[in-house]
């Protein structure tokens, strides 16, 4: 099909074209109507608008397609338009993104589906009577996007029922959850030209794209994503505060030369350097722990408040907010004799000094092992820190402390020198090894960085009262079905005295709603579904068995 494009003065169209009749001046044609002023009151609307998205949906229990698509009127008001699978084919060669037209007659709905791509309080469907006919009005704005601030999300305002649009510098792949070899879903940090980062999570055919494309990706470079009509999901027990993609709709553009994504380049390049970089290094737990970003200690981690963490009923991987009360004296002491090639304590077998993993060392090296109290709010819980960790802390190894208070006559294992109180600190970022019943706790990383804090604190709703815990004790393994399957690693315990390097269990983003909100619509459009957007509900959380 043929379309042509008229070229028309928008203001002149505005007014009607008036005659005379019999005297008198007759309005013959309708003016263009405001997008901001329809309602119901009525179906002959006289539009002027350039289509600034468009997409095909495939109902989900019937094979008929229609098409969704937002419109915009030169005041850049906009509205969202259905095409009914039963007028799909007599308009669909004909609507095309960021063209104008003139659309006359529609059914004019209440704004009333469960995820929405404006904030007009009416939709309008076309029906029979509609006319649509393909008119260059230059005066009308380009399709653009519509960005949503890092900072807003964050701070909690948003409408989790609207569409947004979000873009940022990837970070590090936080969960992924495959069948077999199907990929499920991704989860990943985005970091904005600020600095602050929110999580992603894209579904199916969304994720294949971002696989693509990021193994395509040229080595280190910073890899950028538009995502387009998303929505954002609050957090929900062990999950954080997230953007997601819809069933249909979404647009996931990464590294592509549009004038956006070379704008943010610009603006991101003006962020400090040890931001950029920080949490583009993938995680790589060595011996003992470390000082952290945001991108590295949420790897392979849920987040958990220390309540939760004291009700853990599998051993697991978690990061939690705590500040360091005090250090708590007990038989071990704060300083163990350790392996020279791993992190492991040594002990004499058959005249050898040997660790567990059978290292044979000439002479024991000196470590630190400090049991302290963590508390957050009205929650307390033992913490084991590090050899590396009290190292940093302190600025000093475990080696040149005990030399020093030898040389003095004054080292004994359990008689703590009070260098050592410089680990009592205010609240921190932690990434622990939690076990049922058994204290304390392992901690694996540590951050410091206020930011990522705060960050933690917004995502997490930490001011909110928490109901993970009755999750995570409801439902059996086999209540759960086969698409909300998680399977979580078990870990070896270690000694207190092991300071190792656990595999981390990885924390499964919620599935998706597999039901959608139907529109009455009137008339011939009666069995036409309603835009077929995806929402986002917390799985109840099984119990998990160990992996034999």
């Amino acid at each position: 099909m043929k379309v042509v494009f008229h070229i028309v003065n928008y203001t002149n169209l505005c007014k009607p074209t008036v005659r005379m009749n019999k005297g008198k001046k007759i309005a013959i044609t309708r003016p263009y109507d405001n997008v901001k002023d329809v309602n119901d009151s009525k179906d002959v609307w006289s539009l002027a608008v350039r289509v600034m998205d468009l997409w095909c949906v495939t109902g989900k229990y019937r094979q008929e397609q229609y098409l969704e698509m937002v419109i915009a009127d030169k005041e850049n008001d906009m509205i969202q338009l259905t095409v009914p699978y039963e007028e799909l084919a007599k308009w669909k060669e004909i609507l095309k993104e960021n063209n104008t037209y003139t659309m006359l007659n529609f059914k004019v709905l209440k704004n009333d589906v469960a995820v929405k791509a404006s904030t007009h309080p009416f939709r309008l469907a076309v029906s029979g009577a509609t006319i649509i006919k393909p008119v260059d009005f230059p005066t009308i704005p380009l399709a653009s996007f519509r960005f949503k601030d890092f900072g807003e999300i964050l701070a909690g305002n948003y409408r989790n029922d609207l569409l947004i649009d979000v873009i940022g510098a990837f970070q590090d792949i936080t969960n992924t959850n495959k069948k077999g070899t199907i990929i499920r879903s991704v989860t990943f940090l985005l970091k904005d030209a600020s600095g602050l980062m929110i999580h992603a999570t894209l579904w199916d055919e969304f994720a294949k794209q971002f696989f693509d494309a990021f193994n395509q990706a040229n080595g280190p470079e910073t890899i950028f994503i538009v995502l387009k009509h998303v929505r954002a999901r609050e957090a929900q027990g062990i999950y954080p505060l997230c953007v997601t993609n819809t069933w249909s709709g979404t647009k996931v553009i990464i590294n592509a030369e549009i004038p956006e994504i070379a704008e943010f380049k610009t603006r991101f390049a003006e962020l400090p350097i040890d931001d950029v970089n920080a949490s583009q290094q993938l995680s790589q737990l060595t011996q003992g722990s470390q000082i952290t970003q945001q991108g590295d200690i949420m790897n392979k981690a849920h987040f958990l408040t220390l309540s939760e963490v004291n009700h853990v009923m599998h051993e697991t991987i978690c990061v939690t907010i705590a500040e360091i009360k005090k250090i708590n004296a007990n038989k071990y002491g704060w300083i163990y004799d350790g392996c020279n090639f791993c992190t492991k304590g040594v002990r004499m077998d058959n005249g050898q000094l040997k660790c567990r993993g059978n290292h044979i060392n000439d002479e024991a090296k000196p470590r630190f092992r400090v049991e302290v109290e963590a508390v957050y709010k009205n929650d307390k819980a033992k913490f084991l820190l590090w050899d590396n960790d009290v190292a940093s802390i302190i600025g000093m190894s475990a080696q040149e402390l005990k030399e020093q208070l030898v040389e003095i006559g004054q080292f004994h294992p359990t008689a703590y020198p009070p260098i050592l109180d410089q680990v009592v600190c205010p609240q921190k970022v932690f990434k622990i090894k939690a076990c049922p019943e058994s204290s304390p706790y392992s901690v694996i990383q540590i951050s410091d960085n206020e930011g990522l804090l705060k960050n933690l604190e917004k995502q997490f709703g930490l001011g909110e009262a928490s109901s993970k815990l009755a999750l995570l004790d409801e439902v059996k393994v086999d209540e759960v079905k086969e698409s909300q399957e998680l399977v979580v690693d078990t870990l070896n315990t270690q000694s207190l005295c092991d300071e190792t390097d656990p595999s981390c269990s990885s924390a499964t983003p919620p599935p998706k709603r597999n039901s959608q909100e139907d529109v009455d619509w009137v008339g011939s459009t009666q069995d036409v579904e309603a835009t077929q957007l995806s929402s986002t509900k917390l799985a109840k959380q099984p119990k998990l068995e160990p992996k034999n």
